[in-house]
């Protein structure tokens, strides 16, 4: 058995090159697209998110297009603050949307692709707001004989 794994070892390193550069790339780009995920934010805070904007806002649709007017009685600052509040709770439950993705960059000197994963987490709420990266991590090489 001692004997076996490093042939076995030495098979799966050979294994792991592809002939060409193309086929290399090729095969980074399969596996970075079945690897990618998105976990969307909850509903739930979706609805408060809508539910706030209900509250301080009329929407209002003419052939001139969509006006939004801030309801009488209502300041900016305060909706800005339960946008915030809201953001918050979301953050502390960990409901963001949270984006795992996956990429591919060339390495000319060792003759491979780095497959790599990173996290992405949209700060603020429906789209609004910054990506957040995090956690960038090494998973797979694509080696290749030829840079043909």
């Amino acid at each position: 058995m001692s004997r076996l794994a490093p042939l076995l070892l030495i098979l799966v390193l050979v294994g792991c090159r592809y002939k060409t550069k193309q086929e290399a790339n090729d095969a980074c780009i399969k596996w970075a697209e079945t690897t990618r995920s998105i976990r969307p934010q909850s509903k739930d805070i979706d609805e408060q998110y809508y539910a706030l904007e209900d509250k301080y806002f009329n929407v209002s649709k003419s052939d001139k297009g969509v006006t939004v007017d801030l309801k009488e009685g209502f300041k900016l600052e305060d909706f800005e603050k339960e946008v915030e509040q809201l953001e918050a709770k979301r953050d502390k439950e960990d409901k963001g949307k949270l984006m795992l993705f996956a990429g591919c960059s060339p390495d000319e000197d060792k003759k491979e692709y780095i497959g790599y994963t990173e996290e992405m987490r949209q700060k603020g709420i429906m789209g609004n707001g910054e990506l957040v990266r995090s956690n960038q991590k090494v998973v797979k090489h694509f080696r290749y004989e030829k840079d043909y």
